[in-house]
């Protein structure tokens, strides 16, 4: 089978162009993992000035005319801003869609149902959000992959001495870090830039936080962190606290329904998103996860019992969530009259 991906933005090889966020790394694992069942799989990248390139296994073309990809393609699929789009070309080429669902306004607000052959929610809180938007529909979950040893480490809690915070812009509760980093200085803050949104934090420097900007090359920072913080306001799922578990890094972060479902209610340190005293609420607790090894090995060993349990659900959505892409061609090529079996 030949999938198409038509996108935005998507990761690259050269340094140049490559753009890692979220919704793009949760695709293009979902690729790789299509492609390792022996099936082929190319992007269409719209809005970055791209080369012809591979990653992987994936083929990376820029956008100008690949009409004879769409020709060829057995199943389309798309997310964010170019589900439109896609469903348009999916309706002229007469193609089956396959829609990746990040949050609950998508449904709505792109009128995916205009196409769709398959809903992939990225987690069990958006498919129950849009439920009724998305009645008689086919519709599966699938947690981001995030592969467990590309982020465990073994930095001695010795060499661990700061507080990492990912993505700055306001949805992820960037506009704290001023703030809390005023309230302790003692304690050294590593902020991260993010892809998307505008970066909140002050343009007034404060000796205890360190800016990054936007960079694939976490690791190194997941080795420095004692704590994730991730204050965010709105996630779909919540890559990066998944990162942390998996590095086991105790993780503090706000008990939205997306890093509810990601860390369990015993995987992470939660703060209630409705508190009138939120902001307050985070300096007690980064100054006891900072200064208490005790507490810190609790929470260590917390992330770490939650990384196992998400282990094995991620690997059976995967597993599931291809095999319906799969089963989306063959109800196509049946439609048409002309199914010869899988290829």
């Amino acid at each position: 089978m030949h999938l198409v991906a038509n996108v935005h933005m998507f990761p690259h090889p050269n340094p140049r162009w490559d753009h890692r966020a979220g919704a793009e790394m949760f695709m293009y694992r979902l690729l790789d993992e299509f492609c390792k069942r022996g099936h082929t799989a190319t992007v269409i990248v719209n809005n970055q000035k791209i080369e012809p390139d591979w990653l992987g296994h994936i083929r990376l073309l820029p956008v100008q005319d690949n009409a004879e990809e769409f020709v060829k393609a057995d199943v389309l699929l798309t997310h964010l801003d170019y589900s439109q789009h896609t469903m348009d070309l999916a309706t002229f080429w007469n193609k089956p869609c396959v829609h990746i669902v990040h949050n609950h306004t998508s449904v709505d607000r792109f009128q995916l149902w205009r196409k769709s052959d398959l809903f992939v929610f990225a987690a069990n809180w958006l498919l129950a959000e849009c439920k009724d938007r998305v009645a008689g529909y086919h519709c599966t979950v699938c947690y981001p992959q995030v592969p467990v040893l590309e982020y465990r480490s073994k930095t001695p809690l010795s060499e661990r001495n700061a507080v990492l915070l990912s993505n700055l812009n306001e949805n992820k509760g960037g506009d704290l870090l001023q703030f809390v980093a005023h309230e302790l200085p003692d304690v050294k803050f590593i902020g991260i830039q993010g892809a998307y949104g505008d970066q909140r934090f002050s343009a007034q420097r404060l000796p205890n936080v360190e800016l990054v900007p936007h960079t694939p090359d976490v690791q190194q920072y997941y080795d420095r962190a004692r704590v994730v913080w991730i204050p965010s306001r709105y996630e779909s799922f919540g890559m990066v606290a998944a990162e942390a578990l998996h590095a086991n890094i105790p993780v503090a972060c706000t008990a939205t329904p997306g890093l509810l479902e990601c860390v369990g209610l015993e995987g992470a340190y939660l703060v209630p998103l409705d508190k009138r005293d939120f902001l307050n609420y985070w300096i007690p607790q980064l100054q006891t996860l900072m200064t208490d090894d005790r507490q810190w090995h609790h929470w260590s060993n917390r992330a770490a019992a939650r990384s196992l349990q998400i282990q094995a659900i991620m690997k059976a959505d995967c597993e599931r969530t291809l095999t319906q892409i799969e089963q989306v061609v063959v109800r196509h090529r049946q439609s048409k009259g002309h199914y010869h079996g899988s290829s």
